[in-house]
């Protein structure tokens, strides 16, 4: 019975929050436009949405003459991904701020312009000078990723475009000395899933043939490759996490799984030998489907 009434509880929060939602129900838009200009220097970042054609332009250049290169597609977008995008927007103040932001006494710094084209004719201009409504820029700065497949507007949440790593360390003995050190290869971000984009098809053994003349391995030594979550502080944590072995060749013969694991503590770090002449991978798997691969290699040069 207790359950039951928490669990309606729940249900009418989501159905309240859902309410509080103001949905767009004004003229259709046809287009907005987000510029941004360094003052030092004039750089200048134009982005186009159209979503008549639901494509998604950008440019950056320096002006020459005042003339402005064309715009080059980036991305493209379905209807109803751009009518979500609208409304995250509008639910966020992007079509209220006002028409113009300013601070006085800088020199330097930079501008922005925003321009709005609705259906109807009308056009929402805003703009400013080393000012700006940041708070909801921010809000929209996750619409803006989804749809463009880059960062526009605002400032992301950490960890939202690239993977968080877990920290790492090489441990060996020489000449009766315990050495621990990360330097003695390149770990790279190798294949991903992560919030909107994706990366599943990298070669393993081109990427640590890259990497292999850094590689600082010795001979009749022996290595073990310890991984903890020291420096982890993304707010979701890897539900599973595997460590896999292949024949350092181009066809990664001789899979092995070597580790699978959940998330650790710092205080429950893994400690595992590795063979010299292999590449290794280690893979972090997430509830919500997101997927990020790590490679090594051990090769000895």
């Amino acid at each position: 019975m207790k359950k039951m009434i928490i669990n309606t509880f729940i249900i009418i929060c989501v159905l309240f929050l859902l309410s509080c939602t103001k949905k767009y129900e004004g003229a259709a838009v046809n287009k907005l436009t987000y510029i941004t200009v360094n003052y030092n220097g004039g750089y200048t970042n134009k982005r186009v949405l159209d979503f008549k054609e639901n494509k998604y332009y950008s440019i950056g250049y320096l002006p020459v003459d005042d003339k402005e290169p064309d715009l080059e597609l980036k991305n493209t977008f379905s209807e109803s991904e751009g009518k979500d995008f609208i409304q995250q927007c509008y639910s966020n103040g992007l079509f209220d701020i006002k028409a113009m932001y300013s601070q006085s006494g800088i020199i330097d710094g930079g501008g922005w312009e925003l321009i709005i084209e609705f259906g109807d004719g009308t056009i929402k201009k805003s703009k400013g000078s080393n000012a700006s409504p940041q708070k909801t820029f921010n809000k929209c700065a996750i619409a803006f990723y989804n749809l463009c497949g880059e960062e526009v507007m605002g400032t992301l949440p950490k960890y939202y475009v690239y993977p968080p790593q877990i920290s790492y360390a090489f441990h060996y003995n020489e000449n009766g000395t315990s050495i621990s050190d990360n330097s003695l290869t390149n770990v790279v971000l190798a294949n991903y899933k992560w919030n909107k984009k994706e990366v599943l098809e990298k070669d393993l053994y081109l990427i640590n043939e890259e990497n292999k003349k850094n590689n600082k391995f010795i001979h009749d030594i022996e290595y073990k490759l310890i991984l903890y979550t020291g420096n982890y502080d993304y707010n979701k944590k890897f539900n599973r996490i595997v460590l896999k072995e292949y024949d350092y060749n181009s066809d990664l013969t001789n899979e092995k799984t070597v580790f699978i694991g959940s998330f650790f503590e710092i205080k429950k770090q893994i400690e595992l030998d590795i063979k010299l002449n292999k590449i290794y991978t280690y893979e972090l798997f997430y509830k919500d489907g997101n997927y990020i691969q790590y490679t090594f290699s051990t090769f000895i040069n």
